[in-house]
């Protein structure tokens, strides 16, 4: 058959894992004031103003709004849901916050809403709203290994796509020995293959997107 039929794979422990926040930044507040932007989330949250820019535990966000961060824990009422994927932190705050809030229906496609990896920080977020180009930045807790792992398979008429922004292991060099035994597969890696260690990765975010069957 030959190694063709074969491909390199490596499995990592999930709880080796580490997922990092994906950041939402928000060009404008939908014409809305800082003040009124605030009342409308204290429908949503209970808010704790010049709070801490991190997040500390699920369900809680950090906002960075008119030079302060504010700390947003959702009310439980919205963190209910018997569903796995309605409880993510990610669509909490594009059902209840984006989309009724600041008219954002689609995250992907709009102009409006930029993603910033948690690998560079809330200082990041504060440099970005500080320039004047954005309104205010949203930081979130990361999504659990576990809340991943308890998503349900995908139905199917209505298919859930969890898309996973990961960071790529640091790449290390792997030397194939060529030396090749009766029954057609490689015996071994080099001695400088085995010493290569990969890293556990970095996953980004995990998203729910929803995909209608008649667009597939």
């Amino acid at each position: 058959m030959g190694e063709s039929a074969f491909f390199l794979s490596v499995i990592f422990p999930h709880n080796q894992m580490q997922i990092l926040p994906y950041n939402r930044v928000l060009r404008d507040l939908n014409s809305l004031s800082p003040g009124t932007l605030l009342e409308k989330l204290a429908t949503v949250f209970t808010l704790q103003r010049h709070g801490a820019p991190k997040p500390t535990r699920k369900h809680e966000l950090g906002l960075f709004l008119d030079g302060h961060w504010h700390t947003l824990s959702f009310l439980p009422r919205f963190t209910a849901a018997a569903d796995p994927i309605e409880k993510l932190d990610v669509t909490l705050l594009q059902k209840y916050v984006l989309e009724p809030v600041f008219d954002i229906s689609d995250p992907r496609t709009s102009k409006r809403v930029n993603f910033v990896g948690g690998i560079r920080g809330t200082a990041e977020l504060e440099k970005l709203v500080n320039s004047g180009e954005n309104a205010c930045a949203f930081s979130m807790f990361p999504t659990s290994i576990e809340d991943l792992m308890t998503m349900p398979t995908p139905a199917h008429h209505a298919a859930e796509e969890y898309l996973v922004r990961a960071q790529a292991p640091r790449r290390d060099v792997l030397s194939h020995d060529l030396t090749v035994g009766r029954d057609g597969v490689a015996e071994g890696w080099s001695h400088a293959a085995k010493r290569a260690r990969p890293r556990v990765p970095e996953v980004a975010e995990v998203c729910p997107v929803r995909v209608s069957s008649a667009g597939i």
